[in-house]
């Protein structure tokens, strides 16, 4: 089974190697895009093993699992995760997304706060 926070881990390497001014948007980009993939399935992951979640793993799965963090009382997850997710539909979908070094490291910090608010019981 893979480990989502790998993910995480990835998007901290990619955040290190920022000084290759070459390609370092795609580095930021790619960072961003890690964290919240790496923290919206490790949040999913969690909801399904201890909260009762049953995943779909569709497409609607990023706006089902912050509505269901919702009505378990934990918007702080749901709030972190359509930050996360906002951001990586800009650095996914724009061509220009101003700020990327400060989303970067904010979407990392954001990222590693829901692998800390939700650890495994295992």
């Amino acid at each position: 089974m893979f480990n989502w926070k790998e993910y995480l881990e990835l998007a901290k390497f990619l955040q290190r190697q920022g000084s290759n001014a070459f390609i370092q948007e795609a580095m930021c980009r790619g960072a961003i895009s890690k964290a919240y993939y790496g923290a919206f399935c490790h949040a999913r992951n969690y909801a399904r093993d201890y909260l009762g979640y049953i995943p779909k793993y569709d497409n609607f799965e990023h706006g089902a699992i912050r509505a269901y963090y919702q009505t378990k009382k934990m918007r702080y997850i749901a709030t972190r995760l359509d930050t996360l997710r906002q951001w990586r539909n800009a650095c996914d979908y724009q061509d220009s997304v101003p700020n990327l070094t400060s989303i970067m490291n904010d979407a990392i910090k954001e990222a590693e706060y829901i692998f800390n608010s939700l650890p495994n019981k295992t």
